[in-house]
């Protein structure tokens, strides 16, 4: 019997909601598959549900990990909800060099000067990528 790639989510979501985590961990290395079941796990929540700070993490650092647009939704995403924890996404934004996230977090955190010198420098590459 072949499960089709859909089935096998809604069967996840379903029948092994509670246990997210460990479906994840046992997804590892494949990150376009770990991003989808947490984004899906997360959309499905409702936005006052408390949720685990480790799958948030885990969240921000797949959208890192696999780059482009996803990574430009980090921005996106914690100026949008205030269930993300700041200085763990920070720390992300920083080793992954996220710079829009990042400085936008050190602002929130009240680091102001390195948030407004990092902007600055996303600034600059921005207009010597657009000469």
């Amino acid at each position: 019997m072949v499960l089709s790639v859909e089935k096998t989510k809604r069967i996840i979501d379903l029948y092994f909601g509670d246990k997210i985590k460990q479906i994840l961990k046992r997804l590892e290395g494949k990150l376009d598959l770990q991003l989808e079941i947490v984004e899906r796990f997360i959309n499905k929540q409702d936005e006052n549900k408390e949720i685990d700070e480790e799958i948030l993490k885990m969240h921000i650092s797949l959208l890192a990990q696999t780059g482009g647009k996803n990574a430009k939704r980090i921005k996106q995403i914690i100026e949008n909800s205030n269930r993300y924890p700041l200085i763990p996404i920070l720390e992300i934004c920083k080793n992954y060099r996220i710079k829009d996230a990042w400085a936008y977090l050190e602002v929130k955190t009240g680091n102001i000067n390195v948030g407004i010198e990092i902007s600055y420098q996303v600034d600059l590459l921005q207009i010597f990528l657009q000469k």
